[in-house]
């Protein structure tokens, strides 16, 4: 039962962030299997699934990939060097969490994607 109240808020809160910006990045940090983005996505906007890579993988499989839908394999923890040298980071609300910000209003904009981490 949790698992669907859980589900249902989230839907409904990605679904209120799409009304206002369509054109909008969704991200699910640690998703797994998660299917908002099949239930409430829309063509305009652009999702980014960041998991572990042998999850990745499987969700590549079970779920396939949508058009819009980035699939971000890497592991936040590893911070052995060469391409996987990455600043320290903090999941601010857990491994999980959904991000919803829109183009531009991220004060986090001026950063690129690190090195080490494959969108497919």
């Amino acid at each position: 039962m949790a698992s669907v109240a859980r589900s249902h808020v989230i839907d409904g809160k990605v679904s209120e962030f799409l009304a206002s910006h369509p054109a909008g990045n969704v991200v699910f940090l640690g998703g797994g299997l998660e299917t908002t983005w099949g239930r409430v996505g829309v063509a305009t906007a652009r999702c980014y699934q960041v998991d572990l890579p042998e999850v990745i993988e499987v969700r590549r499989r079970a779920l396939g990939q949508a058009a819009n839908e980035g699939l971000i394999a890497g592991d936040m923890f590893a911070m052995e060097g060469g391409a996987n040298r990455r600043q320290p980071a903090y999941p601010a609300r857990g491994l999980g969490s959904l991000a919803v910000l829109p183009r531009g209003q991220n004060p986090r904009d001026d950063r690129r994607p690190q090195a080490g981490l494959s969108a497919g």
